[in-house]
């Protein structure tokens, strides 16, 4: 292979890798800002998993890519940057593609006003603050639009998507969020679901999601992977899914 074909290709999967990350992170990620003994402040960005081989080779293909570490923690796997520098790095990925939930968005923002200040009295007086207004922070336009959008989705269905096979053979797939009601009709609009978006209500969270059983909204999910496969745990039941 020549040389040139050969740096397009890992190119085009570590853009892929980069893509899917973000959509991994909307949906199992975190991005924090604490303290030490009120003297002054920690940063991380994490995403924890269940572990298995998939998973922990999964974050191991984002660290390679993205940065970070990987490390097992009892029946977890974790990957983690806590690496001021090196966050803010990841932050500047971030600006280029941005992260679709209004969670991980606001997070974005107060971590980004903590760097600034630097300062653990203002810190403590804002932390319980991030959430207000959370709306602000929803994406304009039509995200499906978005020249990330397909790989970001792969990533986000690592995260929050199931496939299910009930016992009598019926087969279907779900995926919810909470108060992130825009981005799951979204999903629903992509994938033309006829299905209808479900809202779970307590008095302090709002879960959404949507549930399809039918053949030709599966064919359409599948269609969609063979262009965008996942790449950690998820993969395993997706092939259960849909080849046995």
């Amino acid at each position: 292979m020549p040389v040139w074909i050969l740096l397009y290709t890992i190119d085009m999967k570590n853009k892929y890798v980069l893509n899917f990350f973000v959509g991994l992170l909307d949906g199992e990620g975190s991005i924090q800002v604490n303290h030490w003994r009120k003297t002054s402040l920690q940063y991380r960005i994490v995403i924890k998993l269940k572990w298995n081989e998939a998973n922990e080779k999964m974050l191991q293909q984002i660290a390679e890519v993205v940065g970070g570490t990987v490390r097992q923690d009892g029946n977890f796997i974790i990957w983690v940057e806590n690496n001021r520098e090196k966050i803010k790095k990841i932050l500047n990925i971030l600006e280029k593609i941005p992260p679709l939930t209004t969670r991980l968005r606001a997070q974005i923002a107060f971590i980004h006003t903590c760097l600034k200040h630097n300062n653990v009295e203002e810190y403590i007086k804002t932390r319980d603050n991030k959430y207000d207004n959370r709306q602000q922070y929803k994406p304009k336009g039509d995200i499906k639009l978005l020249d990330y959008w397909s790989a970001w989705l792969s990533g986000f269905i690592e995260a929050e998507g199931c496939f299910s096979i009930r016992k009598t053979g019926i087969k279907s797939f779900s995926i919810g969020q909470k108060y992130e009601n825009y981005l799951i009709a979204e999903i629903k609009s992509y994938f033309q679901l006829t299905c209808v978006l479900r809202l779970v209500k307590s008095k302090v969270e709002e879960y959404y999601s949507i549930e399809t059983y039918n053949k030709e909204s599966l064919d359409m999910i599948k269609k969609h992977f063979d262009k965008n496969p996942l790449i950690g745990e998820k993969t395993i039941s997706y092939k259960n899914f849909y080849f046995e």
